[in-house]
């Protein structure tokens, strides 16, 4: 087999490989082709290695943080009339928070959250009935929440936009309860007992995961512990999933 013109190895030094086409010259086309391909192959690489590496969290310092989400979880729940008869059920609420950021970890704000529910019951429950005697039986309401309360976050830098944030929580929640109907052990009929409402103090605290995308995205959940200072909800323990913005 014959190798490459002697002259055109003088003039354009070692040509190349072969291939099935023959020796392929700087200037061929296929080449180049190939040239290309390597190029954009070096490119992926750079890129996916670029989504790999630890990426530095934006200054959160003067950034207003704007996020509605869902907290669902347990929690224990008194009767709005019968002394100490509660229960431990299902407690969900919706939220709105807003914080601002005084530092990349110090963030300062506040939160509304409002919950409602239906036919939450009690059992062995003693209540005075509306002619002015005791009896024991079932309660059923139609529970309500009002809360406002003050935000203290602090974010873990991490150099990730995946960081672990640490939240404390305090402030007041006014709880109602509607439609309170009592049902007398061994009776047939339903007496009305109006509502009840109380207003409390309550406080928070929060381990939480902070996920940063899109750059003015967020996304937020974690495990939130709330106590009252009333009997009507002591305690609850919450999963919140929140989604917000960053202006």
């Amino acid at each position: 087999m014959r190798g490459p013109d002697s002259a055109a190895v003088m003039a354009h030094g070692w040509p190349g490989r072969r291939s099935s086409r023959g020796w392929l010259g700087p200037g061929d086309p296929a080449r180049c082709d190939r040239k290309a391909v390597d190029r954009r192959r070096v490119l992926w690489l750079l890129l996916l290695l670029g989504m790999g590496l630890p990426k530095g969290a934006r200054a959160d310092r003067r950034e207003l943080y704007a996020l509605v989400g869902y907290q669902a979880g347990v929690g224990r729940v008194g009767a709005p009339v019968g002394g100490d008869a509660a229960m431990t059920g299902y407690a969900g609420a919706v939220d709105l928070s807003v914080y601002y950021g005084l530092s990349n970890e110090f963030h300062v704000g506040g939160r509304l959250r409002l919950s409602s529910g239906s036919d939450a019951h009690f059992g062995g429950v003693t209540a005075r009935m509306p002619d002015g005697r005791e009896a024991v039986g079932d309660l059923y309401a139609d529970p309500r929440s009002l809360g406002l309360g003050g935000l203290v976050l602090y974010r873990i830098d991490t150099g990730y936009a995946l960081a672990p944030v640490l939240e404390l929580g305090a402030g007041v929640t006014v709880r109602q309860y509607h439609n309170i109907g009592f049902v007398p052990s061994g009776a047939t009929y339903v007496a009305r007992l109006g509502s009840a409402s109380d207003v409390v103090f309550h406080g928070s605290g929060a381990v939480l995961l902070e996920y940063r995308f899109l750059d003015r995205w967020v996304a937020v959940s974690g495990v939130t512990v709330q106590v009252e200072t009333g009997a009507f909800s002591p305690w609850s323990v919450l999963v919140p999933l929140r989604l917000g913005f960053i202006w």
